[in-house]
């Protein structure tokens, strides 16, 4: 089930992709190309892997992929990258149960002392 990020609007019981502003399981406009003939070969990839749900946003995917493979970037930029990818799919299969559910993610990388205050509030928040 894929995981997508948005807003959700209670009365019309709509969840808005903010990602690329429409809903989350309508296709719009590949934004990504790679010319006429990797485009192809791409598309076949994801066919031959048996992709078929959203088939254009896995080849977009693929795209970006590529389009980082040439740019030059560091190792360390790759890096970073590829592990922000690996664990964005692991949130989205630990999530996919609760697709209908509401959630709340909170992002922070300080670390703080267990018997810190502000720790203290941070768990009982969460």
């Amino acid at each position: 089930m894929p995981v997508h990020v948005g807003v959700s609007h209670a009365k019309e019981n709509v969840v808005e992709d903010v990602t690329t502003g429409t809903p989350p399981n309508r296709w719009s406009r590949r934004s990504s190309t790679l010319g006429d003939e990797w485009d192809t070969r791409v598309r076949q990839l994801v066919a031959d892997w048996g992709a078929d749900k959203n088939p254009e946003l896995l080849e977009e995917m693929i795209a970006t992929a590529l389009k980082i493979g040439r740019d030059q970037m560091a190792v360390a930029d790759l890096k970073l990258i590829n592990r922000s990818l690996k664990e964005l799919r692991y949130a989205a299969k630990v999530f996919a149960p609760y697709s209908r559910i509401r959630k709340v993610a909170v992002f922070g990388s300080a670390r703080t002392s267990p018997a810190a205050i502000p720790f203290k509030m941070a768990e009982e928040f969460g």
